[in-house]
């Protein structure tokens, strides 16, 4: 099988949900093709696999202020 055929195999699983298989394909593909275009489709592809970095931030905030507010409760409630 072609990288032209491969990348487009990896298209497709990512439209279906397939993304394990993407994770795991894809950059492999990307290191070994000597096709720029399969390269740039393959990375393309890791790309969207990746967190949004904003979410990130807002999750970690979440996170303190979670921890902030149960450490206060938790300290005020005690006698």
């Amino acid at each position: 099988m072609d990288d032209e055929a491969k990348i487009a195999e990896l298209e497709s699983a990512f439209a279906r949900g397939d993304y394990s298989r993407v994770k795991h394909e894809a950059l492999p593909l990307a290191e070994s093709t000597k096709n720029e275009g399969v390269r740039t489709r393959a990375l393309e592809l890791v790309g969207r696999l990746k967190p949004d970095p904003i979410a990130i931030v807002l999750f970690v905030i979440a996170a303190v202020l979670l921890a902030a507010m149960t450490t206060y409760f938790e300290l005020r409630s005690r006698p």
